[in-house]
Order: C-alpha cells, then sequence, then structure tokens
C-alpha cells in the first residue's frame, strides 16, 4: 500500500518557499505520492450564507504547472493529480494555436528542400545549415510563444506563459536571422544537388525546385505584408505553400519518385480485396 498527501491548495499561499518546504518536508517524511485537486470556481458565500468551502475568491495553483516546479525540486516523490477540468484550459489551446502554424511553414521551407529527395544531405559540407534550421526554428519558436501580452490570433486572451525579457527578444531576433537564412541556403541546396545528379533525380529536384522557390518567395512576401495588413499576408503565404505539395505530387507522377507506382498497384489490390470481403460479408448479413 502506498500513503500520500494531498496538496493544501486553498491554505498554502502563493510563497514558493513554502510550497518547497512542503513537498520536501513531505518526501522526507516518506510519503510516496503528492495530490493537488484542480480548481473549480467556488461559491459566492453571499448568495450562500452556510457556505463553509472555498469560494470564488480562493486562490489555486494549477497542478501541471505546481508539478512541474516540484519535480525539480524533489527526488522521488510522484505527483497525482485529480480531475483535470479541461474547460479552464482554453488560454493554453488558444496559446498552442497562435503559434502551431509556424510548423508549417518551416519545415516545408527548410528541412524539405534540404533533404529532398533521398532524406540524406547533399554532402557533410552541409550541416551548418541544418543545425541553424534546428537552431532557428527553436529560437523563433521561443520568442514567438512566450511573449507577453494578448495573444495575436485571440486578442482577448492574455499570454499564460508570456516571459517579459530582453534576453528572449535577442533569442527571438536571432531566429528570425536564422531561419531565414537556412530557408536560402535549403533552396540553394536543391540547385547544388540538382547540378550532381542523374537525369531522373535531377527532373524531380527541379520540380520540386520551382515548388520550393514560390514557397520561399511567398513566405517572405507574405511576412513583409503581414506588418500592415495581417490577413492578406497570412493568405498570401498559405497560398504559397501549396507550391510544395503540387510539385512534389508532379515529381512523384512523372518521375517514379518513392517508387509511387509500387504503391498505386498496392493500394488498389488491397482496396479491391477490402471492397470484395465487405460486399460478402454484408451479403452473407442481409441473406440470414
Amino acid at each position: 500500500m502506498q500513503v500520500g498527501v494531498t496538496f493544501p491548495q486553498a491554505e498554502i499561499g502563493a510563497d514558493p518557499e513554502v510550497i518547497r518546504d512542503y513537498a520536501q518536508a513531505a518526501e522526507d517524511l516518506g510519503y510516496e505520492h503528492l495530490l493537488a485537486y484542480d480548481h473549480v470556481l467556488g461559491a459566492d458565500p453571499s448568495n450562500r450564507e452556510d457556505w463553509r468551502g472555498y469560494t470564488h475568491k480562493t486562490m489555486f495553483h494549477e497542478p501541471l504547472t505546481l508539478f512541474s516546479y516540484l519535480a525539480a525540486i524533489t527526488k522521488r516523490l510522484e505527483f497525482v493529480s485529480g480531475v483535470i477540468v479541461l474547460p479552464q484550459r482554453q488560454e493554453t489551446a488558444a496559446w498552442f494555436a497562435s503559434w502551431s502554424w509556424t510548423i508549417l511553414v518551416y519545415v516545408p521551407t527548410s528541412f524539405m528542400l534540404l533533404l529532398f529527395p533521398d532524406g540524406r544531405l547533399p554532402s557533410p559540407r552541409w550541416r551548418p545549415v541544418a543545425w541553424c534550421a534546428v537552431l532557428g526554428l527553436i529560437c523563433f519558436l521561443a520568442g514567438y510563444a512566450l511573449v507577453p501580452g494578448p495573444l495575436e490570433d485571440f486578442p482577448r486572451i492574455m499570454n499564460p506563459y508570456g516571459v517579459d525579457s530582453l534576453m528572449l527578444e535577442a533569442v527571438a531576433v536571432a531566429g528570425v536571422i536564422l531561419a531565414s537564412a537556412s530557408m536560402v541556403a535549403s533552396a540553394i541546396s536543391l540547385i547544388v544537388r540538382m547540378r550532381r545528379a542523374g537525369r531522373a533525380q535531377r527532373q524531380q529536384i527541379k520540380w520540386l525546385a520551382y515548388g520550393g522557390a514560390l514557397v520561399v518567395g511567398t513566405v517572405f512576401v507574405g511576412g513583409v505584408i503581414s506588418v500592415w495588413i495581417g490577413e492578406v499576408g497570412i493568405a498570401l503565404i498559405s497560398l504559397g505553400l501549396l507550391g510544395v505539395p503540387i510539385f512534389t505530387g508532379v515529381a512523384i507522377a512523372r518521375y517514379r519518385l518513392y517508387d509511387i507506382d509500387l504503391i498505386i498497384n498496392r493500394t488498389l489490390v488491397y482496396a479491391t480485396l477490402t471492397g470484395m470481403l465487405a460486399l460478402v460479408y454484408f451479403g452473407g448479413v442481409t441473406a440470414t
């Protein structure tokens, strides 16, 4: 049997040292886990004179954030949550939606161009470009996702994870520079790879290069336009991103990229067999 302790949400207050001492004392006393309940808005005592529980003014610590802090200052104590109230976490969903689109823009315009068509770099000399792409993505996301204040796409919601720091701003600027440079270098890598490739691979790369150039160009132009007209800039970027799947599809269909004939053949065979089995099954069910 394991014995744990319940975190006193309504009584412990906001002092991080007090919270630390409580968790470490529970660990030293031999408790196995710490349980923290989530907060549902308490009752207004002015409307319920006999209410003795926590009220709408009682402060609760967010369990997941609390556990992250306690995990760093304890050694073996486990953490258990009560029922997590998901409707109260709309801020996190809005926060994620406000920056996750950057991954959809950045990955096709950097890593895909750099690794196409065989999943390898053109040569070991291109490793710095790959590292710049990784660091640029990390720094840009950190700067964009942690900027304090209202969320860009949800102006009524304040960034729940915002950090007011000059260092973070410098990281964001560095991320923009590294990301932009790696996108341009990735497009150039396709040109270099095409000059060294055979005929079939050259045609594959040529089609993707056209799409890559279109995407990189529209991302830059859309980014500039979005400074003044956000909706137009985002629409232009979204339209430009269609260039990658379209031109990749042409490369697949015309130049046998990724053994597309084999894939299509197996798809048709499996689809036909599945359809026949479904007909036999439904026919048997209907007959009985």
